[in-house]
């Protein structure tokens, strides 16, 4: 018995010694896998972009890590870093969801609504807004209460809070339309990780289970939504109502007259980001920050001569193309909007993007019919001494790119017939996008914006 019992005794050792060497061997052929695993989360420039910015602005990257299943994942994202920003300081920081209409693969898609739309019209607000933002990119296939992307969101923010000088104490999150719903999804799967939660015109998201999921949290909650919105706002009142049954700090803004694409008012406003600034984690500033009175009065302050103009030009728009909604287009001292005749032909609207890095956008969402042959028919021309870029989305990913210049428009105009018919019988949004090239003589012709049923 003594025999056997030093045998296993001397197999044991054999079996010790042999995963030291393993592990020796190991660390000594990956001398910084103790401090850098193969696995470990990882933030990359996209397509060559450079990987540790530090200058103001947005920085187009990607997000890479490995999930539980060993499956290797990434996410696309805009990083903004502010006006005087230094890694020495901490700061605040603000994560934007953007809605149904800016998903894909190119991270510079979420540029095209939203904060990084509504900043760039306000460069005073921007100049000042001490935050970093993260813009993360929904893929095209999901929406931001899919399963699978809170969680996602939530690894991103997390991890960027170890590679950013992030005050934990002032983190927020906001989101338009879709975004507003992934907002919801998102304090769910972390009710205390952000100090305000705060979705416009966002749809509910399960009224009563979402309450009771955040009935411990500490998290304050703002809700604002369009009284004339019937897409959004019976959703964000039955949230409201349901989060105040757990005596929740919930504010609810909801505005008179406004529909569903108030979201500029807001996040062009540097009130909006001074009320969110206002609220850190263990302090309480219920009794003197501003009301919900005042956060609506921040949508119809916003009605000046821009606003006025915007409403306009829709109108104009959409008599010229019905069904059609114009986004992002820039007013150029008169030069824009319907014109009787230009450029050689009757009845053309002119568009101009609204900086260089945002395009005009034409949408439309529209059900093509069954057994029939249905088709985009544009029309459309440059300043022949300039040229810009078409850029054609079916469903949030890009079908058609070309270029509008001397070469394919040298008379200065163009016509484009793209089939609709493989998605017959179901619905297709449609993003035709005027996209700037330089920035002189960037406004685009359009004699014919319409779908064709044959």
């Amino acid at each position: 018995m003594l025999q056997v019992r030093l045998g296993v005794r001397f197999i044991r050792c054999l079996v010790s010694v042999a995963a030291i060497i393993l592990m020796v061997s190991r660390a000594a052929a990956s001398p910084e896998s103790a401090s850098q695993p193969v696995d470990a989360p990882v933030f990359t420039g996209w397509k060559g972009a450079e990987e540790n910015p530090t200058a103001p602005g947005y920085h187009k990257m990607v997000f890479q890590w490995t999930d539980e299943r060993g499956e290797q994942r990434s996410m696309p994202f805009v990083l903004y870093l502010p006006q005087g920003y230094t890694p020495e300081k901490q700061w605040p920081l603000l994560v934007f969801l953007a809605g149904m209409g800016e998903r894909g693969s190119d991270p510079a898609v979420v540029m095209n609504c939203g904060i990084p739309v509504d900043l760039g019209g306000r460069p005073e607000v921007q100049k000042w807004l001490p935050m970093i933002m993260l813009l993360p990119l929904c893929p095209s296939d999901r929406t931001w209460d899919s399963p699978d992307m809170p969680p996602q969101v939530i690894n991103l923010v997390r991890t960027a809070m170890k590679r950013w000088p992030v005050d934990e104490r002032k983190m927020y999150v906001t989101g338009l339309s879709m975004g507003g719903r992934g907002c919801w999804a998102i304090a769910r799967e972390a009710p205390d990780l952000f100090t305000v939660v705060a979705p416009l015109v966002g749809r509910d998201l399960e009224p009563q289970k979402t309450a009771e999921m955040l009935s411990r949290s500490n998290s304050t909650f703002l809700v604002i939504s369009g009284k004339a919105d019937s897409i959004s706002e019976p959703g964000s009142r039955l949230m409201v109502e349901a989060l105040r049954e757990y005596s929740l700090d919930v504010v609810y803004a909801p505005v008179p007259r406004a529909h569903h694409g108030l979201w500029p008012a807001y996040y062009g406003s540097r009130q909006f980001y001074e009320w969110l600034l206002l609220h850190e984690k263990g302090k309480r500033v219920v009794e003197t920050r501003p009301n919900h009175d005042d956060l609506i009065g921040i949508f119809f302050a916003d009605r000046r001569g821009s606003h006025q103009f915007q409403q306009k030009l829709q109108e104009e728009f959409s008599a010229f193309a019905q069904y059609w909604i114009l986004d992002n287009c820039a007013p150029r001292d008169g030069l824009v909007g319907h014109k009787a005749e230009m450029a050689g032909r009757k009845n053309v609207f002119v568009t101009h993007p609204l900086t260089p890095e945002v395009g005009c956008r034409l949408l439309i969402t529209h059900q093509v019919p069954l057994k029939k042959s249905t088709y985009l028919d544009l029309e459309f021309g440059r300043h022949l001494e300039g040229d810009w870029e078409l850029v054609i989305r079916v469903n949030e990913i890009e079908a058609i790119r070309v270029p509008v210049d001397a070469n394919t428009a040298p008379d200065g105009w163009m016509r484009m017939r793209y089939n609709l018919t493989p998605w017959a019988g179901g619905e297709v949004r449609i993003q035709v996008i005027h996209q700037a090239t330089g920035w002189k003589n960037e406004e685009a012709y359009w004699s014919k914006v319409q779908i064709t049923t044959e």
